[in-house]
């Protein structure tokens, strides 16, 4: 039987918006990836405290009453997963240790990150 690998799932009460379709001023637009950032931060050291080992799979599920385009809800999800990389101490480009998803489910406002190991 094989092992399976440990999960950690968080959540967020985070709205998400889908800025390619949005006309904010870039200072607006600062202090809300700012705010996103911050959130994502806080709420991974509070219930997940220390990063896991790498690799790693992140599954990054925008939960809101409607779907947004495919293209729209990676774009919306951007402050998350600059947050969850920086948190784990990688690029958040860095393809040997991190494999990204992108998920959307209808729910009450927010945002769910999933964390699996995975061997090399």
């Amino acid at each position: 039987m094989t092992p399976v690998a440990p999960s950690w799932r968080v959540g967020i009460p985070l709205p998400t918006i889908n800025p390619l379709n949005r006309r904010e001023h870039h200072h607006a637009r600062a202090r809300r990836v700012v705010k996103e950032r911050g959130l994502t931060t806080l709420c991974l050291r509070s219930q997940m405290g220390t990063p896991p080992a790498l690799p790693v799979t992140i599954t990054l599920v925008r939960v809101s009453p409607r779907e947004m385009d495919s293209d729209g809800a990676v774009a919306a999800l951007k402050s998350v997963r600059d947050a969850v990389a920086s948190w784990l101490g990688v690029d958040d480009r860095d393809t040997a240790d991190l494999v990204w998803r992108y998920e959307q489910r209808k729910g009450k406002v927010g945002v769910e990150i999933q964390v699996e190991a995975r061997s090399c």
